[in-house]
């Protein structure tokens, strides 16, 4: 998986990419174009979608852990892996059930807060 940052796990099994990062050098200059997640359909993540983040956390190739929304508003998990970590992850896979998994790598920086959605006021 070398130069992908992320992708998204479909249940149907295909893989998209949702990033483009580490490029530069291959395609002369590709900025990082990082997941911007679309309002949520519901206001909270299911309660297994709960568990499974907290089974991710547990696990030793992942950085963190958080959720995210999909393209059409469904709640996701968000999972930043070390470097040289293979993903999927199979003990996360395996208990995704129809949960869609966002796997990236773990920046070089920390976290950045900004308004989640600055056009709508917040």
């Amino acid at each position: 998986m070398v130069g992908m940052v992320g992708f998204l796990r479909i249940p149907i099994e295909y893989n998209v990419l949702i990033g483009i990062g580490q490029l530069s050098a291959q395609f002369g200059g590709v900025n990082e174009m990082p997941h911007q997640p679309p309002r949520p359909r519901k206001p909270y993540p299911p309660r297994e979608l709960q568990r499974l983040k907290t089974l991710a956390k547990r696990q030793p190739e992942v950085a963190r852990v958080g959720f995210t929304t999909t393209e059409d508003g469904q709640w996701a998990l968000m999972v930043w892996v070390r470097e040289a970590t293979d993903f999927p992850i199979s003990r996360i896979e395996e208990r995704r059930g129809d949960y869609q998994v966002v796997y990236t790598w773990e920046p070089d920086y920390p976290p950045i807060a900004r308004p989640a959605y600055p056009e709508k006021g917040e």
